[in-house]
């Protein structure tokens, strides 16, 4: 009876084992194993339990719990746990499997640490640290260390803060003796216990962790840092980024990586001399040359940086095929020269050649670095310093039949109230969308600016009906709550306003509104936001960063290797943080109303 009800549910949500799985956080083998009836847990197993929250989220998701209720025979209105014990009851239904008694509760037992945040959170109240201590500690910022605790960032793209914060945890656990306590806390023997076991429990990130996730949190974080550099500019004047022997060298062979570096150095300190109009750039070849030398990249950014502030377009075609390490560090080079809206950037189709690199700089009508090479020969090989018309002219027919097949890679948008985007979309933002204000709301304000923008977007709520949209976001806390200070969404010509607590809980109460007339609208309540001042919107066509306070700039990548990178990072933090619509419901009503 029990497999024959299970393939029953499976076939009315028009799921796969996997994805139920996914929604109850079980192994997808361990839950095919359930519904085939090889392995049939005791009805009040924690296997049973999951795999009951799984069905039910999935139901949930696709607004059919009344289907579901209708076929066990229990109450669409009931609470989850309800349901969810209602459905256990309907599977087990005619079963004469043995139970295990009930007094021997599952629920007595502590909560596993399965996540890095809860790890972590576990072993720093183990250790007494406060999260201002332990950030002086780690030397990264306390905020920062907020965002690991609550789970919300990971320190897996970066093994030398996760090595900090092992050593300070371990010296810190192992000088107050108590070791006993940690090896409780991770369900190891104290004999197994050593420095190595912790790090190995500590740092293994959890089962959503991937490579994409890690790319998705380094951009944004590289995005981000763009406009806290800002403030801190150390740019070169352009007389100081380049030497006048460079400039007025007269050589057509440079040799190696200080070749190249002295070659670059040239062409740029010549195009930013004769103010050039134009730009195009080329290049296969490793980063190593300019991201390993950190005096020349400031040289290197000095120099661009003079070319785009004097109005010289640049078109570059990126490479997109690079390792993870060279992709962030060839993105963080060129974030800063891309909020100047002087930067047209393309990726190639066509997969590059794992044998040979070609490097092809050139400044039309006066100048080209061009270089091919075998892959790995890079750091010896020959870079050519062209002047020739001719030569000159070649290599502006190769730029061009390169550029048959590329496609745009970044938009950069200026200073724009830009619309909600439509289509599925998953939008990760620092507070409550004016988008979703009721109109009474907006008016209470006393703000023209605010109401324009509400105009503007607010028309596109009504299509919520024909696309999916999850809106993850932290809400307000108890403090900021009481004491008024809940800022309304800040946006480009509009002054910061904040909401009362009344005027708050108006704008809930229209989301709770919103989320029962619209099943395919999702709210995903977060501990906190991953990226300060960073709004995220993430769809499969596009991923767009948008910097939420001065400067007001976005930026939007199209490749679809980076879309999917942030689509995994969205789904982890879905996954993570999801709850039922009921009890979201239910929550927001209890905290705000």
């Amino acid at each position: 009876m029990f497999v024959e009800r299970m393939n029953q549910i499976m076939e009315l949500t028009g799921a796969r084992n996997k994805q139920i799985a996914t929604y109850a956080k079980l192994d997808p083998s361990s839950f095919s194993r359930l519904r085939g009836g090889t392995r049939i847990p005791p009805q009040n197993s924690p296997t049973m339990q999951k795999a009951a929250n799984g069905i039910y989220l999935c139901f949930d998701d696709q607004n059919r719990l009344e289907e579901l209720c209708h076929l066990i025979g229990t109450d669409p209105s009931a609470p989850p746990y309800e349901i969810q014990n209602a459905l256990i009851e309907w599977l087990y239904a005619g079963e004469s499997l043995p139970q295990r008694s009930r007094e021997r509760s599952y629920t007595k037992r502590k909560p596993e640490c399965k996540t890095f945040g809860k790890r972590l959170d576990a072993a720093m109240n183990l250790a007494e640290f406060s999260n201002i201590r332990f950030s002086h500690l780690v030397n990264v910022d306390t905020s920062l260390i907020s965002r690991f605790r609550s789970g919300v960032r990971t320190p897996s793209s970066n093994p030398a803060i996760a090595e900090r914060i092992v050593t300070v945890l371990w010296d810190r656990i192992e000088a107050m003796g108590k070791l006993t306590d940690l090896s409780k806390l991770m369900t190891v023997s104290g004999s197994d216990l050593d420095r190595n076991t912790f790090r190995q429990w500590l740092c293994d990130f959890d089962e959503f962790d991937s490579v994409n996730a890690r790319m998705a949190e380094q951009l944004s974080d590289n995005f981000g840092a763009v406009f806290a550099a800002a403030a801190k500019p150390v740019l070169l004047r352009s007389e100081e980024a380049v030497s006048a022997d460079i400039l007025n060298d007269t050589r057509d062979t440079y040799q190696g990586y200080d070749g190249l570096r002295n070659a670059v150095l040239r062409f740029l300190g010549c195009a930013a001399r004769d103010r050039a109009e134009e730009l195009l750039l080329y290049s296969d070849q490793n980063m190593e040359w300019m991201t390993g030398d950190e005096h020349f990249l400031r040289q290197w950014a000095s120099l661009m940086s003079a070319c785009v502030k004097n109005g010289t377009q640049i078109r570059i075609i990126h490479n997109i095929e690079r390792s993870l390490d060279e992709m962030n560090s060839a993105i963080s080079s060129w974030l800063p020269l891309y909020i100047s809206g002087r930067i047209e950037s393309y990726y190639h189709t066509v997969p590059a050649n794992g044998r040979l690199s070609f490097t092809l700089f050139l400044y039309p009508g006066h100048a080209c670095i061009r270089a091919s090479h075998v892959v790995g020969m890079e750091s010896s090989g020959e870079y050519r310093y062209l002047t020739g018309s001719d030569e000159l002219q070649n290599c502006m027919n190769e730029f061009h039949s390169l550029m048959k097949n590329c496609r745009p890679l970044v938009r950069v948008l200026s200073d724009s109230i830009l619309p909600e985007p439509m289509g599925d979309l998953t939008i990760i933002r620092p507070t409550l969308s004016v988008s979703t204000m009721p109109e009474d709301l907006v008016d209470s304000f006393s703000c023209e600016p605010l109401k324009d923008v509400w105009r503007e977007r607010h028309k596109e709520i009504s299509k919520l009906s024909e696309y999916h949209l999850c809106d993850c976001l932290p809400l307000a806390g108890d403090e900021t709550l009481y004491e008024g200070h809940i800022q309304v969404e800040t946006l480009p010509g509009v002054q910061p306003l904040y909401y009362s607590k009344e005027q708050y809980a108006a704008h809930i109460r229209h989301l709770i509104t919103l989320s029962e007339q619209y099943p395919n609208y999702r709210i995903i309540p977060l501990p906190e936001l991953p990226f300060p001042d960073i709004r995220l919107q993430i769809c499969d066509e596009y991923v767009r960063t948008t910097h939420t306070s001065q400067p007001f700039v976005s930026m939007e990548f199209t490749h679809p290797l980076m879309c999917h990178a942030f689509e995994e990072y969205a789904s982890r933090l879905i996954r993570q943080y999801k709850v039922d619509r009921k009890t979201l419901i239910h929550m927001l009503k209890t905290r705000f109303l």
